[in-house]
């Protein structure tokens, strides 16, 4: 799938993979809040989604780091995107 359709999937709670990944390393996604605010999920929901690289089940390595993890262009233009079971 195209990565926008995948980016859809991710929306809606499913994970997903690029083939050139290693086997256990996907993306997903969560909504973060703020500590001491009270808000509903739909608010936090409005504020956006955060997107996180794992690797197992745990954040990647490269999520970690003191850069801000980036995401190849080719890679977003690929579409041969899947969703992970």
């Amino acid at each position: 799938m195209k990565f926008e359709e995948a980016l859809d999937a991710l929306r809606y709670g499913a994970k997903i993979r690029h083939p050139s990944f290693d086997d256990d390393v996907y993306f997903m996604g969560c909504y973060v809040s703020l500590i001491g605010v009270k808000e509903s999920f739909e608010e936090t929901k409005a504020r956006g989604m955060s997107i996180v690289k794992m690797k197992g089940d745990k954040q990647h390595p490269e999520m970690l780091g003191p850069t801000v993890p980036t995401l190849n262009l080719f890679l977003v233009m690929a579409d041969n995107w899947e969703t992970v079971k």
